[in-house]
């Protein structure tokens, strides 16, 4: 989420970084994060997380 805000909301731009790697990341997508190519960002959903495999909050223990 903090990735995404950062991209969003505080003026963060592809040009700022070189890649991003995300875990467990609630808005898991496959694709890209602000406007970073999708070739730069890697994220990573353990099979069984609620956050990032639901979209929602429910922390199981896939998550931690």
């Amino acid at each position: 989420m903090v990735v995404h805000a950062a991209f969003t909301s505080g003026g963060l731009s592809a040009s700022d970084v070189s890649s991003a790697v995300l875990y467990g990341d609630p808005e898991f997508k496959t694709g890209s994060v602000g406007d970073l190519p999708a070739s730069k960002v890697k994220e990573f959903c353990a099979s069984g997380d609620g956050v990032c495999e639901g979209g929602g909050f429910d922390i199981t223990a896939a998550h931690l």
